[in-house]
């Protein structure tokens, strides 16, 4: 489950870094949000290799924060890009980031 978590982290945090790429072209906050995600979650990763299931509990409050965020925003919007596609990411990320954190031991 370890791998699993790990792996998880990894693509999350190379979606956030993506997005706030693509963001870039509309909002200088987008960027530096994307990025900033981007990387706390790849400290996230980095710390899956000696702390496991706090590791997976950060990325899991990230993805939990994110996916509030972006689904209000969502909402407000009215369109599923990029809000809305960032939310079900995020929501997939804390069901996987949780599954993991719930299944490693301590």
């Amino acid at each position: 489950m370890i791998d699993f978590g790990k792996m998880t982290l990894k693509i999350y945090a190379l979606c956030m870094a993506v997005g706030g790429i693509l963001g870039m072209s509309k909002s200088k906050i987008s960027f530096a949000a994307g990025m900033g995600c981007a990387i706390l979650l790849w400290l996230c990763f980095n710390a899956a290799k000696t702390k496991p299931k706090s590791a997976f509990l950060a990325g899991a409050v990230i993805a939990l924060l994110m996916t509030a965020q972006m689904f209000m925003r969502f909402q407000k919007a009215g369109s599923f890009m990029p809000a809305g596609l960032i939310s079900l990411i995020s929501a997939v990320a804390f069901v996987a980031l949780a599954s993991a954190w719930a299944k490693t031991q301590a």
